[in-house]
Formats: C-alpha cells, sequence, structure tokens
C-alpha cells in the first residue's frame, strides 16, 4: 500500500533540511541539524533517494545518526527525509 504524504515547508526547515554531498561518484546526504533528536519519540525515521527509475529507501534507528553515504551509479533526482513528529521533507538534487 502506498500512502502520499503532503511535503513539508514551514519553520522547522532548517533542522530537517535534507542535505546533499556529492565527491565525484560518491553521494551522501545528511540531515542539516547535527542536533535533530533520534530518541524513539522524535526522529528521522528514513531518507528517500529518488532516481529517475526507481527509489533507495534507508531506515534509521533511534540514536543513529541520519546519515547516508553511496556510490552514486545514477541520478539521484531528489532527497526525502521522514521526521516521525514533523512529516516528510524534500530537496531536490
Amino acid at each position: 500500500v502506498f500512502v502520499e504524504l503532503p511535503v513539508q515547508n514551514n519553520e522547522d526547515w532548517e533542522t530537517h533540511e535534507p542535505v546533499i554531498n556529492r565527491n565525484g561518484d560518491f553521494f551522501s546526504v545528511n540531515i542539516a541539524s547535527d542536533d535533530h533528536p533520534m530518541e524513539v519519540d522524535h526522529h528521522i525515521a528514513f531518507v528517500i533517494l529518488q532516481y529517475e527509475k526507481g527509489y533507495r529507501v534507508v531506515y534509521f534507528d533511534e540514536g543513529e545518526k541520519p546519515e547516508v553515504k553511496f556510490y552514486q551509479d545514477e541520478p539521484v533526482i531528489a532527497v526525502y527525509a521522514y521526521c516521525n513528529q514533523h512529516g516528510l521533507w524534500c530537496i531536490e538534487a
């Protein structure tokens, strides 16, 4: 079952913004705020990387730093981050 979530765009942007870093063919994504809570009641639950031909989803556990590092084998179109308190956040790649 696919559920469409509204993308947020408000004053909480600075603490939820997915940040994309490229270094040649290597790619990393983290959340702009290094101090975003990663507790049971408030955390970044997952990051979605959107490609032309599909998606990659990376889930995070409480206490884990919400960061993704990988070899970029195809162009990333957008990155989404989901906070269990404040919803879905997106940035175009």
